[in-house]
């Protein structure tokens, strides 16, 4: 665990390096990279036009389709296979490259929960309100130090949240690790806004974002650029639910 919370802080110093050069948006993700990205493949994607012109909607194969949008504009590179064929013989699933797509995907995922993890445990640790939230803005689980479970994985789509968040980790209108937001914003005041069901359904797809790429998330990030109105992370997000005009 100490481990993990070496790696999270020199990410998160990365980021906050990223979050300071952007200035001052509305709440959006912020990724933190570990694993190296293949820089003429990211100077390729960001030469690459911006095809998706709408967010993704939520729903059923909603992960595949962010996939689908991102490969769209040129980011296969930095995904994992789609998972091929699981049923059948050995040797159908090999050569369908079933196994390994899967691997990948499931280190993605768990990136992403690991990212999570380390960031809320360490909001509650310095005495942020973190909750568990679904996405009309409903408290599903709360957080405690004295809680012995300080993570949680549930059903649905939710997202972990930490207000009241006074660490430089809390940047803009809020910062998305993995699965857990960070905002200065006080609880009562943040999930009173009337848009806080598009708030939050845009922080979700942002989740979704870093399952499908881990670790590997800031560097296509920052390639994307600093502009929400072409970057595909916000696009697919959606601008108008994370509060950006273009």
């Amino acid at each position: 665990m100490a481990a993990f919370r070496r790696v999270g802080l020199f990410l998160r110093s990365l980021t906050l390096v990223l979050v300071l050069v952007e200035g001052a948006t509305p709440a959006t993700a912020v990724v933190l990279p570990l694993a190296a990205q293949p820089q003429a493949a990211l100077h390729s994607m960001a030469a690459t036009p911006q095809r998706a012109v709408a967010q993704v909607p939520l729903g059923e194969g909603e992960l595949a389709l962010m996939r689908d949008l991102l490969v769209a504009n040129g980011l296969e590179n930095q995904l994992c296979d789609p998972v091929g064929q699981m049923a059948g013989s050995l040797a159908d699933v090999l050569r369908s490259g079933g196994f390994a797509a899967a691997r990948c995907a499931g280190e993605r995922s768990y990136e992403s929960l690991a990212q999570g993890r380390i960031s809320l445990s360490q909001a509650v640790d310095l005495g942020s309100d973190c909750v568990a939230l679904d996405l009309t803005g409903n408290v599903i689980k709360s957080y405690s130090p004295e809680s012995s479970e300080n993570s949680a994985v549930l059903s649905g789509r939710w997202i972990n949240a930490c207000f009241s968040d006074t660490s430089i980790w809390a940047q803009r209108g809020g910062t998305m690790y993995g699965n857990t937001f960070l905002t200065s914003a006080a609880q009562d005041d943040f999930l009173a806004r009337p848009e806080i069901a598009e708030v939050l359904a845009h922080e979700y797809r942002h989740t979704l974002q870093w399952r499908l790429l881990g670790y590997g998330f800031p560097g296509a990030y920052l390639i994307a650029g600093n502009n929400a109105c072409t970057n595909i992370f916000e696009i697919t997000a959606g601008l108008e639910d994370g509060g950006y005009v273009c």
